[in-house]
């Protein structure tokens, strides 16, 4: 039989298609097999090891609406693993471990809960993109997964024996350099300069245990890796010891070819495509980062725990900054609307720069701040800072991931991220801190005035999830370094604020640099990640947020633009074909929140 399955997305994100298409049905021919018994599954699991065997770990079928861990302890009392989806995610493997060659199998679906069977439909289901990257965790009333078990501890046990010696090594001359400083010198050593702890710590946590390194499969991130391999949390200040040849040949030794020539925030990595190991290159301009992936590359991970245990509670606060104006009005009501559909778990704060409380008190939970005095100095932005340092004191929020985005940002999956005490995470800006050509120079010489004795700089933006003891410290030297940066506006070169020489555009974006120069100078380092999607920039929506900051063509010859005087209703409706997913996204969203809010 033929399948014409209308939509590409299944599980979690199946609703999400259902209002894109809005009231389109699937055309798939059924093949349901009605109610399953549990004993059916049970009997598949028997001799599944021999109709499909792993290179390594177990496989396991699972039961609807059970997640691959869950199922993997009930089968095998082992964990799932996520390296292993890539060798379950095909047709093959699917039809063998369900032990039928003629069940139909479609790889046109994507979603964080296949490879699966669809009882439903009596269908196989394969993952057909890698943003959508299999989980451990997922789970769905119409979907029997196929799971990959593993003993996560042995593994990563045998990955960090392999480059333990190596590491041991580096620490320990990392250590006699900074004895040879003398301790008169307030330099901390590079691990330190990363978020991480002093050189004994690390050699301390390395040798008990604390810290395992981790092989993660292609197209996987760190964070992800770490969470779902022990529950750790990815360890960014290792990348400077493990980004080598030596210690990546280590861990992949049928792979001799090492290229030091490139960079990026997902190495070091194996690309096993073209049989090589890729280290970073440029680590000051583009730090190696938990949060990033490529298709191609097989990250090596460093997942460990704080001595003494978490600092951190899985609670989560998000704040915007606003003033009372039509504008942000129905930016307002919107982002409360799709955070709500998002499922991003925690509390939403409103924290209005304004005199008195305004009429959307009653329905959004807001913090009222003192505005910045435009008589002074006519410089909006300062309200940000000011608002966040007031509402800190004031409120004192007890949630300790506490995220800052902007009332443009549209929530499409939760960003429910777990940061520790000194190590939150960012979205990379829309500039670098490079001197080496093509790059900017503007943001390096802004950098060199204002944040003299930085020992590193993260070139950061919204979204940013922190931990509350972190951003108590920075808030009030965020608005200090702005106005420092803005003071000193007479002396600033041209390149500075004119968008025709750099788009750094300074006369705005002070307040975005004073945060990065206030964290840099408390030493609290950020790690860099994807958290958000511009139309019309990025056609895929890998991350979990849309920034709809700029125009972006809607279909139909139009463009669409969030300070036009109609943008709350003017989305394009029905949707008009031929848009990216991006697009596709952004437009359906501000057309429901049109429909359920006005």
């Amino acid at each position: 039989s033929i399948l014409g399955f209308v939509y590409v997305l299944h599980g979690e994100q199946a609703e999400v298609a259902r209002l894109m298409a809005e009231g389109v049905r699937s055309q798939s021919v059924s093949h349901s097999k009605g109610p399953v018994s549990s004993s059916f599954y049970e009997g598949l699991n028997r001799d599944l090891q021999a109709r499909l065997k792993m290179t390594e770990g177990k496989a396991a079928i699972g039961m609807p609406s059970e997640s691959c861990s869950a199922t993997c302890a009930r089968v095998h009392n082992l964990v799932c693993s996520p390296r292993g989806f890539n060798e379950l995610n095909s047709c093959v493997a699917l039809r063998r471990a369900f032990a039928d060659a003629s069940i139909p199998c479609s790889e046109t679906f994507f979603g964080t809960d296949l490879p699966a069977l669809q009882p439903s439909t009596g269908s196989l289901l394969t993952n057909s993109k890698l943003e959508y990257t299999s989980g451990c965790e997922a789970a769905y009333s119409d979907s029997v997964r196929l799971c990959p078990c593993n003993t996560a501890q042995q593994a990563s046990t045998d990955v960090t024996m392999k480059i333990k010696p190596t590491v041991i090594r580096a620490l320990v001359r990392m250590r006699s350099q900074k004895d040879a400083r003398g301790s008169d010198l307030d330099v901390p050593d590079p691990l330190q300069a990363g978020g991480g702890p002093p050189v004994e710590e690390a050699i301390e946590d390395l040798e008990s245990g604390r810290v395992q390194f981790v092989t993660a499969s292609a197209g996987v991130n760190c964070y992800d890796t770490c969470r779902s391999d022990s529950e750790t949390l990815c360890q960014r200040h290792w990348f400077e010891l493990i980004n080598t040849c030596d210690v990546m040949k280590a861990v992949f030794p049928e792979f001799d070819k090492c290229e030091t020539g490139i960079f990026g925030r997902d190495l070091p990595a194996l690309r096993r495509s073209t049989k090589e190991i890729l280290v970073n290159s440029d680590t000051w301009a583009y730090s190696s980062s938990c949060g990033n992936k490529h298709e191609l590359t097989e990250r090596l991970c460093p997942c460990g725990r704080r001595k003494g245990g978490s600092s951190t509670s899985e609670t989560w606060h998000t704040v915007f900054n606003v003033q009372a104006t039509r504008y942000f009005e129905w930016q307002v009501r919107y982002s409360y609307f799709w955070k709500a559909k998002a499922g991003h778990k925690g509390a939403m704060t409103r924290l209005l720069s304004a005199s008195q409380a305004d009429h959307l008190m009653s329905e959004i939970p807001t913090h009222v701040a003192p505005p910045w005095d435009m008589s002074k100095e006519s410089y909006l932005a300062y309200n940000k800072p000011l608002a966040v340092d007031h509402w800190m004191q004031k409120f004192r929020p007890k949630e300790d991931n506490i995220m800052i985005i902007d009332p443009d940002c549209m929530f499409i999956r939760p960003a429910n991220f777990v940061v520790e005490k000194g190590r939150p995470i960012a979205q990379q800006a829309f500039y670098y801190f490079s001197k080496n050509p093509p790059a900017d120079p503007v943001p390096m010489q802004i950098y060199e005035k204002f944040c003299k004795g930085c020992t590193f700089v993260d070139p950061i933006a919204v979204p940013i999830i922190i931990h509350r003891d972190d951003i108590a410290k920075i808030a009030p030297l965020w608005f200090q370094k702005t106005h420092e940066i803005r003071k000193d506006i007479a002396n600033w070169p041209s390149a500075w604020k004119d968008s025709k020489q750099s788009k750094v555009g300074l006369d705005w974006t002070a307040e975005m640099f004073g945060y990065v120069f206030a964290a840099a100078q408390l030493g609290i380092r950020h790690d860099i990640w994807d958290f958000q999607v511009v139309p019309p920039v990025h056609k895929t929506q890998f991350a979990p947020i849309i920034h709809y900051h700029v125009e972006f063509p809607v279909g139909n010859d139009q463009k669409w633009f969030k300070q036009k005087e109609d943008a709350a209703w003017s989305a394009p409706w029905p949707l008009p074909s031929g848009l990216d997913e991006v697009t596709n996204n952004a437009v359906t969203n501000l057309h429901e929140a049109w429909v359920a809010l006005g």
